[in-house]
């Protein structure tokens, strides 16, 4: 109901060596293979591309670029704790 055009993309891995992918988040994107900046960067676009050609909306209010992503942030946080994610509540958080 919320997401009824879906699109799948896979990424390879961010680093070759083990050491760079255990700690992967003190890795510079620029340091990244460059086969994931070019994935990361594609994803980005189809991004970008899906919220000004179809915008979604809250409550009757359009979300732009910068408040989809704070949500889909809101919403793989929730997914990484393993709780529910409350839509309205995380629009209102988006908001402030």
């Amino acid at each position: 109901r919320f997401f009824c055009q879906r699109r799948c993309a896979t990424l390879v891995r961010p680093a070759v060596e083990e050491e760079d992918l255990q700690m992967l988040d003190k890795v510079p994107y620029g340091k990244l293979r460059k086969e994931f900046q070019e994935g990361v960067e594609s994803l980005r676009r189809q991004l970008v591309n899906i919220c000004n050609d179809s915008p979604k909306t809250v409550g009757g209010q359009p979300i732009g670029c910068t408040s989809f992503v704070a949500l889909m942030r809101q919403l793989v946080s929730s997914l990484n704790e393993n709780t529910v994610l409350n839509i309205r509540g995380a629009w209102e958080a988006v908001q402030h």
